[in-house]
């Protein structure tokens, strides 16, 4: 799972900008930047690597369809993962590589002080949009981490993520007068989904 994440990550990016030609090579090129044995490297370029890849893939995309070049639809993949897969050997993949080393090293090394201020941090994003893009972004950064034997962050994940959907069920049995029938209704299945790692079952509380 942790193998094609990444990847898949990286080709969604460049989809997202460039269309369908673009999922290929930002597939490929994500993946070789996340192979350590293909690179030489300590670490692979993790989520930050497909980032810079899928957005580098995508624009490079979008901007070789103006180009007519017929109805060959096989040139704008095969060109792009010739550059990019050149480019990730040789530049992005051990760049991002690094970066990526120095950012595992730095959240391993941030003393439990501080990581009050992180997790709180991450919390607020997690609460923010109960399963929106402000939720997901925080908990892609935490996931993404596990693959790098990082496991604070998603730690965080799991216990921020349960509490909004786990305290509306609970609140509807201490105070039941405060919520309409189908909110108490609800309550059952919302502590049971809430327990699963997910925040949306809080939506229609809120």
């Amino acid at each position: 799972g942790f193998t094609f994440m990444i990847p898949m990550m990286g080709a969604f990016i460049a989809n997202a900008i460039g269309d369908k030609p673009a999922i290929m090579p930002a597939f490929i090129c994500s993946y070789l930047a996340n192979s350590t044995d293909l690179l030489g490297t300590e670490v692979g370029a993790g989520f930050l690597g497909a980032c810079v890849i899928g957005l580098a893939i995508g624009y490079f995309v979008k901007a070789m369809k103006k180009i007519n070049l017929g109805k060959n639809f096989l040139i704008i993949p095969v060109v792009t993962l010739f550059i990019f897969g050149l480019g990730t050997y040789y530049i992005i993949g051990p760049a991002m590589s690094w970066l990526m080393n120095a950012f595992v090293g730095l959240l391993s090394s941030i003393p439990s002080s501080m990581k009050l201020v992180a997790a709180f941090l991450v919390g607020a994003m997690l609460a923010f949009d109960m399963g929106g893009p402000v939720n997901k972004a925080a908990w892609f950064f935490s996931f993404s981490l596990l693959g790098s034997g990082v496991y604070d962050w998603y730690g965080i994940v799991g216990v921020v993520t349960i509490l909004p959907p786990m305290a509306a069920a609970i609140a509807t049995w201490i105070r039941p007068k405060l919520f309409t029938q189908a909110e108490r209704d609800s309550a059952i299945p919302a502590l049971i989904v809430g327990a699963t790692v997910a925040t949306e079952p809080a939506i229609p509380y809120a």
